[in-house]
């Protein structure tokens, strides 16, 4: 592992001066990787720690580099602002900021001209960086005051960490075991509910008519398996080989994992590496290749168990047709 990127810069962590210690060109490469290859970069390499101690060494440092180093520092700028903005991409406009001038601002400019909107409020974004328009160095706010003054919008964007909706704000269907029957039943949030005394959820099932309302500021820690608000065992849940448990809350979940699993192929058949999903995080026992065909097999199998019940559910949401009031 000390041999790998990035584990192998951890190991040995740069000097004073990243112009003569020769990880320098590994650190540059780290980041190159991301951006040629994101798929393989995902899966094997993908820490956002790294990738922004990184880019925060190198801004740092940026007068001790050397010809070669800069040039490509100055590329790898250019190759952010042409692709989606993914997570750490605030220092790569600090690192603009200390960069030279020239050519980055000429072809800032180019790039501000693209057809492509993304690309334009980005490169427009980092020119009026250079042009000192915005005080100390760049951050959301700054981001988010452009996007305002310049694009009439405000658009949040994430910069590290989970964009997740909080437990007790998700709106999204949880697939549960009926306390009643065993049968296949739904736990949801009532979002028309006033949360004065907290959350109102139902749990109901379409086989026996099993209902249940609980309001409540507070999740049960049931267990791993477990639906947070009733505390129901969820119905897409399997043990794996090895004592691993497998589970999600619904369909689109299980949709997801499987989308991320098949994103990764076996290089040596030709194929490349797929679109990894957006907010979708695998546990390290699920990254390992080894797991790949049982765990698409397990997730066929769990979907296939909501499918069993189609008459009563829609196989695309993990919704009843017809939810109580």
């Amino acid at each position: 592992m000390s041999h790998l990127l990035p584990e192998a810069l951890w190991a040995s962590p740069p000097p004073p001066d990243l112009g003569v210690w020769p990880g320098t060109p590994y650190m540059l490469l780290y980041l190159q990787w991301e951006q040629r290859f994101v798929g393989e970069w995902t899966w094997h390499a993908k820490y956002w720690s790294a990738k922004t101690s990184i880019l925060r060494d190198l801004a740092h440092q940026v007068q001790r580099l050397d010809q070669r180093h800069l040039a490509e520092l100055s590329d790898l700028v250019l190759q952010v602002v042409a692709r989606p903005q993914r997570v750490g991409d605030e220092w790569y406009a600090r690192l603009a900021q200390v960069l030279s001038r020239q050519p980055l601002y000429e072809q800032l400019l180019a790039l501000a001209e693209s057809e492509d909107p993304g690309i334009r409020e980005r490169a427009g974004y980092l020119l009026l960086v250079l042009d000192g328009a915005f005080p100390g160095r760049p951050s959301l706010r700054q981001w988010q005051r452009y996007l305002r003054e310049h694009h009439g919008r405000d658009r949040h964007v994430r910069v590290r960490g989970s964009t997740g909706v909080p437990w007790f704000e998700r709106d999204d269907e949880v697939l549960v075991r009926c306390p009643r029957c065993d049968g296949l039943a739904s736990v949801r949030r009532d979002p028309n509910a006033p949360p004065a005394d907290g959350r109102t959820w139902r749990a109901w099932c379409t086989e026996c008519d099993y209902a249940d309302v609980r309001v409540t500021r507070q999740a049960r820690c049931a267990g791993p398996a477990t639906e947070l608000i009733f505390g129901y065992p969820l119905w897409l849940q399997a043990e794996c080989h090895g004592g691993h448990l497998f589970c999600v809350d619904n369909l689109e979940k299980l949709e997801r994992f499987d989308r991320y699993l098949r994103a990764r192929v076996d290089l040596r058949s030709g194929a490349q590496y797929g679109t990894v999903p957006a907010q979708t995080y695998l546990s390290s026992w699920m990254m390992q290749t080894s797991r790949r065909s049982e765990l698409l097999a397990v997730i066929g199998s769990l979907r296939d168990s909501v499918r069993e019940r189609s008459g009563r559910f829609n196989t695309q949401s993990g919704m009843p047709h017809e939810a109580p009031g």
